[in-house]
């Protein structure tokens, strides 16, 4: 709980959980795993091309800014999973070329499509597979049928 301020690790947790239950209406242990999931995301500095701005809050009724900018818990926006651009993950999944051997040295585009699927966390590989292997020369790793298709935040080099 290195996220906290001292002062509030220094109380009973009883009153922690008073805290938590006022502010947030849940208690300590799933407050502190909510803002670790929410550091642990940010941490992976991912390409703004693979996360929303904005995620739509039940509680709120409007689209509210992103978790990642402005604290909220998951249950709020339906979950971590839906802070990603899951159509530009696949948008760019789609459009790469599995034939070629720096492509596929992570594997196939359905073992990405499987991996992401299973669990969302598995776009901090793809996003790490995407910035530091193809993004510098990303024409030279799409499908010949998809050159210039994609959206122009692909191209840019401040999608890190």
């Amino acid at each position: 709980m290195d996220w906290l301020d001292s002062t509030f690790c220094g109380l009973i947790p009883d009153l922690q959980n008073l805290i938590c239950e006022y502010a947030y209406k849940t208690d300590r242990k799933t407050l502190t795993d909510e803002v670790n999931t929410a550091v642990m995301i940010n941490s992976w500095d991912l390409p703004l091309c693979l996360v929303r701005q904005s995620a739509y809050s039940t509680s709120e009724r409007y689209y509210a800014p992103s978790a990642l900018r402005l604290f909220r818990l998951s249950r709020d926006y339906g979950g971590y999973r839906k802070l990603f651009h899951w159509d530009n993950v696949y948008t760019l999944l789609f459009h790469l070329d599995f034939r070629l051997k720096m492509v596929r040295t992570w594997g196939s585009r359905e073992d990405w499509h499987n991996k992401m699927t299973e669990d969302w966390r598995n776009i901090a590989y793809f996003a790490f597979f995407f910035v530091n292997s193809l993004q510098k020369t990303i024409d030279n790793y799409l499908k010949p049928s998809s050159c210039k298709c994609l959206p122009c935040h692909f191209y840019g080099v401040s999608l890190t």
